[in-house]
């Protein structure tokens, strides 16, 4: 239940600064150019980010009293309205991000991206009378006809996200540029954030900021030699774990439902993480090879190591220098996966090296959830329907 009045103004204003903070870590990423809190000229729009000569609109709300946002509602605080008039011709891209679900106007928004044309989006994706109805009103909000709202729709993004969700967001992308308490790093953007309501702040400005705070990024010293580096590394495992396969070669499997295949779908289609198990000798050295190969034969950036064959370290750079890396393996795998354009991935074998279970190499686990922070950190601002951004998958 959401509270009134006073209370609720301070949540709603303690989501927005979540939202924007996150934004701020997208542009440290790299993903964005420049951000502009209150922009004077601009309705409904939290503020604005810039990427090249397209602009994204961002309107957050914490939530609606009755639990979600349907277009009766959206229409009823004007956003609809004001999102028409944003998004009329140009390419800009509308943002709305809210704990509570806006699902009627985000079928229409995923509905109209899958249409390849305005004929097939009103003959197969709005057969169900409801969403055809709400099709018809949105567009006589927009007083458009129906290729204006089709373009117009496919360039609106509906987040549902709680703030816990969006807090951890933070920290993750946080922790996969500096080595320090990714806390403090949150504390000092939340006092740029505060310093720069109508200035336009670009990725140079908060990077510049953070260093006069003492808090610098981490990066490569050379970013174009990351492929190289993560391939050379990919190779050094492929040449020992090819030693346990008979003549040093995989035997095709014919069945298409293999353990392989289900793991190269979940990759492709997925941001999430994967895991793979089972007993010893059922093959699961010859199935990460065969997921390598598999990947490399697209052109996707893969790098694979054996966790129990390196010495114990503490930090994630140390395991990077291990591995003939400058840096983390994450942030180089990322450096190689942005130079493909394509999603990085990472393949971390024998992980049951670190088993608090089984008692080997326990302290171990402190590194490994590092260094999964820091995948997650790389994805912390991946949205399928802006781009395909090239962060890390992670296999285990």
């Amino acid at each position: 239940m959401t509270l009134p009045g006073g209370p609720a103004d301070k949540l709603g204003n303690r989501y927005e600064k979540w939202w924007t903070l996150s934004e701020f870590v997208r542009l440290l990423h790299g993903d964005a150019e420049s951000i502009r809190i209150e922009d004077p000229g601009v309705e409904k729009a939290e503020f604005v980010v810039t990427m090249g000569s397209r602009r994204e609109w961002h309107q957050v709300k914490r939530s609606h009293p009755n639990g979600k946002w349907s277009l009766a509602a959206l229409r009823s605080d004007g956003l609809l309205q004001t999102v028409g008039r944003q998004l009329a011709d140009n390419d800009d891209r509308f943002v709305f991000a809210s704990g509570s679900d806006a699902r009627e106007l985000s079928e229409l928004c995923e509905a109209a991206r899958d249409a390849e044309s305005v004929e097939e989006f009103k003959r197969n994706f709005l057969e169900a009378r409801e969403r055809r109805v709400r099709f018809e009103r949105l567009r006589c909000v927009w007083a458009c006809d129906d290729p204006a709202a089709l373009d117009r729709l496919r360039r609106i993004d509906v987040r549902t996200i709680d703030e816990r969700e969006i807090e951890q967001k933070v920290r993750w992308g946080v922790q996969a540029l500096f080595v320090t308490d990714p806390n403090k790093v949150v504390a000092e953007l939340r006092a740029i954030v505060d310093d720069s309501v109508h200035r336009t702040t670009t990725r140079q400005a908060i990077v510049e900021a953070l260093a006069r705070r003492g808090y610098r990024l981490r990066h490569l010293i050379n970013p174009e030699n990351a492929g190289v580096a993560v391939e050379g590394a990919t190779d050094t495992y492929l040449e020992g774990a090819r030693g346990k396969l008979i003549g040093r070669k995989l035997i095709p499997r014919t069945t298409p439902d293999t353990a392989t295949q289900t793991l190269l779908a979940r990759l492709d289609e997925t941001a999430t993480d994967s895991v793979l198990t089972g007993r010893a000798g059922a093959g699961k050295t010859a199935c990460v090879v065969e997921v390598v190969e598999a990947l490399r034969a697209h052109g996707q950036p893969v790098l694979v190591f054996r966790l129990d064959r390196l010495p114990q370290t503490s930090t994630t750079r140390e395991l990077g220098d291990q591995l003939g890396l400058e840096e983390s393996p994450v942030l180089v795998l990322a450096a190689a996966a942005e130079a493909t354009g394509r999603p990085g991935v990472l393949i971390v074998d024998q992980l049951d090296a670190v088993s608090t279970v089984s008692g080997r190499n326990s302290g171990r686990l402190d590194l490994v959830d590092r260094l999964f922070r820091e995948v997650r950190g790389t994805r912390a601002s991946d949205d399928s329907h802006r781009r395909r951004v090239p962060g890390v998958r992670l296999a285990a």
